[in-house]
């Protein structure tokens, strides 16, 4: 099973604001947990107008369930500590659209989404989108908007936008993307043209983080 975790800082605090024994915690248990080979990457939440840390993004792999899971987020140091808030939502490899374009030739001459303007982001941004079906649509999103979301996930794949698109497990239904992009403005534009969001069945959670890699972080 596969996840993606992330913490925020509540009430607009930075890592400043963090006492030195709790960045302790933090910062064994993103180390211990990608020695025991659960998360692939630990990037760090960073403001939209500076570069503080406001939180943390992890990607986890070999979680046996959700219960599982939740145990992994309750043991979290700033959620712990009520010094983050944080959520999960576990996915699945993303293969709804790739089957399509073997099985049906009409998808395959699909228009690709171009860039708004060049990448230049440096050091380089990463955005994570999550649309995650409200309450009320979860068990009539894939019948109305799991093709036209696919299908718009795979165009922001196959146009070198997204770099990871992953579909959520249930009960969460929606989609997960990994984004390269420079600002807010155009992840948002990106995001617009979902159908599922158009039609205001999904919330959205838009996280900015730097592309960091456990190994090469810590907190002090």
């Amino acid at each position: 099973m596969r996840a993606l975790w992330y913490d925020v800082f509540k009430d607009g605090k930075s890592i400043k604001d963090a006492p030195q024994d709790m960045l302790a915690e933090e910062n064994d248990l993103a180390w211990r947990s990608n020695v025991e080979t659960m998360n692939t990457r630990f990037f760090t939440v960073i403001q939209e107008d500076n570069e503080e840390v406001a939180g943390a993004v992890v990607h986890l792999t070999d979680i046996k369930d959700y219960d599982s899971l939740v145990d992994f987020m309750g043991k979290v140091p700033w959620i712990v500590h009520d010094f983050a808030a944080g959520g999960v939502f576990p996915f699945t490899n993303f293969v709804s659209v790739q089957k399509l374009f073997h099985q049906n030739n009409k998808y395959q001459g699909i228009e690709l989404i171009k860039r708004l303007k060049p990448f230049t982001s440096s050091p380089t941004i990463t955005w994570y989108v999550v649309l995650s079906a409200k309450k009320e649509s979860q068990s009539g999103y894939d019948k109305s908007y799991g093709l036209d979301d696919a299908l718009q996930s795979f165009r922001l794949l196959k146009g070198d936008i997204a770099e990871e698109v992953f579909d959520l497990q249930e009960p969460e239904q929606g989609k997960f993307l990994r984004i390269k992009a420079n600002d807010r403005p155009e992840i948002q534009h990106y995001v617009n043209e979902f159908a599922s969001v158009r039609e205001g069945v999904v919330n959205v959670l838009i996280l900015r983080a730097k592309s960091t890699c456990v190994w090469d972080f810590s907190f002090f």
